[in-house]
């Protein structure tokens, strides 16, 4: 902005210099040249020199004549060429402002597009991984789903490494994602930042222009109007008025009325945006002093972050260390239960062999007592026809032949035919022998019946002692059985834990102002499920203290037969 005095105008058009237009916002300097007098004309000092002369191709002498007062001749021309080079010159400086402001406007618009563009395409890319992210959360909740109905439902002992493995890497990707995705929101939200603070400079930068702009335009219709009314006066003045100080006066007064127009509108302008200026600025300290401030409380939470991050890290690294303990005994506690499960199984197999010898026994002695008893209903029934024989009356004759003669169909004991057993020889009326022959017969019986009874008492009673033996073995089976029922509840119960471990050790931790989680482990002795589904167990006393991250302690002690 330029101030402008009516004093120093008239300075300067008292000091001689007549170069109208010699810096670019010189108004008022009303200065004429002259191509045949030799100076400057001073038209404000000399009253007898005539304003706006100019001669073209007249004699040394009319000069000198003008000079002493003497009159116009007809060979003199009059223009006004002065001030109208003067008011080109300053319209070419005016365009030349108004065509710079107008590149500078569309350097600002078209670096505005750009950033429009940039934002649009970083949009587009932050919303593209946005959604990327999206779909790798949900395939990652539906992952944990079948991760989850896989640990419910019953699996094979070996997939267990391979889904802990397939979990571990799917966190690990969740994690780089996440980590990618948090740098490109910082990213993106510095650009927008930088982007609205750009903006908001172009938009300022923009008034400023356009109210330059317009202010210049202002000046120019002003300059422009003002130059028409003063040629308007100056052709109207030289047709019928012959005073010049007067016409100097109107035209000096005409200017220093717009100069102080000017002057007041110049200054108004200045005040105001220099106003705005400052409640600008007064604004921006406050921003500025409340960034600070967030700065300061972002950068102590940031260290007490930092602090806390390192004394999880540390609770981490000793919990992981209690986690390898932990699996070091697992491992242990599950050879051992191994091994005692193949000693159990082969001392099962043993006793299951020795029972099958025992049955094999059994029906061998069934078998062997089948005939024996066959034997013993056939004497039973030669006994039976012996005592009916003898039972009938004997008829006396004179002559009595009896003969009974025993094939080998009669009898089949041997020691029946060794005693005396059949007759070959011929009796009569011999009463006695025969009573006699059936007393030893049935002395035979009564001895063979003995024997046969005491022989059947005997299976009997291996039989019933190898019928209490296999129910003592399967008692024992049982028992043995049911010692199992509480081990493999206790297995349940050592999975549900170990579980809950794994996933509290798999999950995010959250950043609180105080964590403290402590797991102890003493005279642990725990085995995983698949341990005791092949029958494991222990074969000497065990005692395992396991205190839960809440506080709550639970004591289990195992003892096995």
């Amino acid at each position: 902005m330029f101030r402008w005095n009516s004093s120093y105008c008239e300075n300067r058009c008292r000091s001689g210099n007549s170069s109208y237009g010699n810096t670019p916002h010189s108004r008022g300097n009303y200065m004429f040249n002259s191509s045949e007098t030799k100076g400057n004309i001073n038209a404000f000092s000399n009253p007898k020199t005539v304003a706006f002369q100019s001669f073209s191709r007249s004699s040394s002498a009319e000069p000198k004549a003008w000079q002493n007062g003497g009159g116009m001749t007809s060979s003199s021309s009059y223009t006004y060429t002065g001030k109208e080079t003067g008011n080109t010159k300053q319209l070419q400086d005016n365009a030349r402002d108004k065509n710079n402001f107008q590149q500078q406007c569309g350097i600002y618009m078209q670096t505005i597009e750009d950033l429009k563009k940039s934002l649009s395409l970083e949009s587009e890319k932050n919303r593209g991984l946005i959604e990327r992210i999206n779909g790798y959360e949900q395939e990652i909740s539906n992952l944990k789903q079948e991760l989850t109905k896989i640990k419910s439902a019953p699996r094979a002992v070996d997939e267990s490494p391979m889904l802990r493995k397939q979990v571990g890497d799917l966190s690990r990707d969740r994690e780089d994602f996440m980590g990618r995705w948090e740098k490109e929101v910082h990213f993106r939200k510095g650009i927008e930042e930088a982007f609205a603070a750009y903006k908001k400079k172009s938009e300022f930068d923009i008034n400023v222009l356009n109210q330059q702009l317009a202010d210049m335009t202002q000046r120019f219709e002003a300059t422009k109007s003002t130059i028409m009314t003063m040629e308007t006066r100056i052709r109207e003045s030289g047709k019928s008025e012959t005073n010049i100080q007067d016409l100097l006066r109107q035209v000096r007064l005409a200017a220093e009325e717009e100069l102080r127009k000017y002057q007041s509108d110049a200054e108004l302008k200045y005040s105001k945006s220099i106003s705005a200026l400052q409640t600008q600025l007064q604004g921006d300290a406050g921003v500025i002093g409340k960034l600070e401030q967030e700065k300061t409380q972002i950068m102590g939470s940031f260290g007490d972050l930092k602090t806390r991050i390192a004394s999880l890290e540390a609770q981490i690294g000793a919990m992981g260390q209690e986690k390898r303990s932990l699996e070091a005994l697992i491992a242990q506690e599950r050879s051992m239960a191994a091994s005692q499960l193949h000693e159990m199984e082969r001392r099962f197999k043993e006793m299951q062999s020795a029972l099958f010898v025992k049955l094999e026994e059994l029906h061998v002695s069934k078998e062997s007592y089948i005939p024996l008893k066959a034997e013993i209903e056939a004497m039973k029934i030669l006994l039976a026809e012996e005592e009916k024989r003898l039972s009938t009356p004997i008829k006396y004759t004179t002559t009595v032949k009896q003969t009974i003669h025993q094939t080998d169909s009669s009898f089949t004991n041997k020691s029946c035919f060794e005693n005396g057993g059949g007759w070959t020889t011929k009796s009569r009326g011999n009463i006695g022998a025969m009573g006699q022959e059936k007393r030893s017969l049935e002395a035979l019986i009564a001895q063979e019946r003995s024997m046969a009874d005491a022989q059947l008492h005997e299976m009997e009673r291996r039989f019933k002692e190898m019928q209490s033996a296999l129910f003592v073995k399967l008692e024992e089976l049982h028992v043995s059985k049911e010692s199992y029922i509480p081990l493999k509840a206790e297995i349940e119960a050592m999975k549900i834990l170990l579980a809950e471990e794994e996933k509290r050790l798999s999950t995010p931790i959250k950043y609180t102002t105080t964590v403290k989680q402590t797991i102890h482990q003493t005279d642990s002795s725990f085995t995983n499920k698949s341990c005791f589904e092949n029958g494991g167990g222990w074969t000497t006393k065990s005692r395992g203290n396991v205190y839960a991250p809440g506080g709550t302690s639970t004591r289990r002690t195992y003892y096995s037969k």
